[in-house]
């Protein structure tokens, strides 16, 4: 990858190396870190949120010992947690496609950065990239600072004696069927460890997303690479986005639920925020797509194509009749990800 595309994903890079994800990673890396980052995050999801049972057991004990609290309580984290696995599944199992939409992002840079006009195309495109997927990252792991820091403050201020409590707290209520007490600060560091890395997850996964729906809006602009984003996302998209409409229902719920409680309502509040920033970003880049393929239509009927041979024209006409259909990113194809949609979702 050359020098400067390379300082353009140089946060995703990062990011993705953390998961254990990047194309250009070795296997040996790859394989050790998924050895230990998959178990020691995804035990996050089946270490629980309630007393005494496992995490999606606990959600149906406590539908059936009617604790309705306890349940709701316990179904937003366990279907955020989804949704991240669900995300991670899909890039691994299409990691063949993905890689090589890398590789022909590389080989699109190699070529066109030896022409001017093109080059500060995509450079424009790629720093839009960059922007978006800083900003998404402070989105979504400063939404969940409330979660990380309520354990913190609270073993702070009863370390003072200026606040007594029993049971010291966890980022949830958790049972590992161990000592709670005896191994709490292992069992916290775990917890901490589970969230960020879901939220890595998401943000390392959706901000190559990006990356790659840059750079076709910037092939657009001089001109084609979608078919294959579609079809390596579509059927994840369609798991993440059930899941995210379930979750932010929960999530939605619980904050109303949680009123009295500000400091309770404020969690779920930042959990609903960081859903809506999760969907947004899938909706964005489709948007993306589809201005950039109105654009390819303005750009051929706003040229002097009077002016080109009849054979020409011809390919203009297949030209314009393709642009009529826009490119976009589906869930199942059968939600189109765009920003008309989330509006109405939201």
């Amino acid at each position: 990858m050359d020098s400067v595309q390379g300082q353009y994903m140089r946060i995703n890079q990062i990011l993705m190396y953390l998961i254990g994800q990047w194309p250009y990673q070795e296997r040996w890396e790859k394989f050790l870190i998924q050895f230990v980052f998959v178990p020691a995050v995804f035990s996050q999801a089946i270490a629980c949120k309630l007393e005494e049972t496992l995490q999606g057991g606990g959600m149906i004990t406590a539908w059936f010992a009617d604790d309705i609290d306890a349940f709701m309580e316990s179904s937003s984290p366990f279907v955020i947690s989804l949704m991240c696995i669900v995300k991670h599944i899909n890039y691994t199992y299409n990691h063949g496609q993905m890689k090589k939409l890398t590789f022909i992002m590389a080989d699109d840079w190699n070529i066109y950065s030896k022409l001017s006009d093109e080059y500060n195309i995509l450079c424009k495109n790629y720093e839009m990239g960059r922007k978006v997927s800083i900003a998404y990252a402070v989105s979504l792991y400063g939404s969940m600072t409330p979660f990380l820091i309520v354990p913190v403050i609270i073993n702070t201020v009863s370390y003072m004696g200026l606040y007594n409590i029993s049971d010291r707290p966890l980022m949830f209520r958790t049972e590992y069927f161990i000592d709670s007490e005896k191994y709490y600060y292992p069992l916290l560091v775990h917890s901490y460890i589970g969230t960020l890395g879901f939220v890595t997850i998401v943000v390392a996964i959706d901000s190559m997303l990006v990356f790659h729906v840059q750079h076709e809006c910037g092939m657009c602009e001089i001109l084609g690479y979608a078919r294959r984003i579609e079809i390596a996302n579509t059927t994840s998209y369609f798991f993440q986005l059930g899941f995210n409409m379930m979750g932010m229902t929960f999530t939605i719920f619980q904050a109303v639920v949680k009123l009295s409680d500000p400091n309770e309502a404020l969690r779920f509040v930042s959990f609903t925020v960081t859903l809506l920033s999760v969907l947004f970003l899938e909706s964005w880049p489709g948007q993306q797509l589809s201005d950039y393929t109105d654009k390819i239509f303005a750009f051929i009927t706003n040229g002097r194509w009077y002016q080109s041979s009849l054979r020409v024209r011809k390919v203009i006409s297949i030209m314009l009749m393709r642009s009529y259909a826009p490119i976009k990113i589906t869930a199942g194809k059968l939600y189109a990800l765009n920003l008309a949609n989330f509006a109405s979702v939201r």
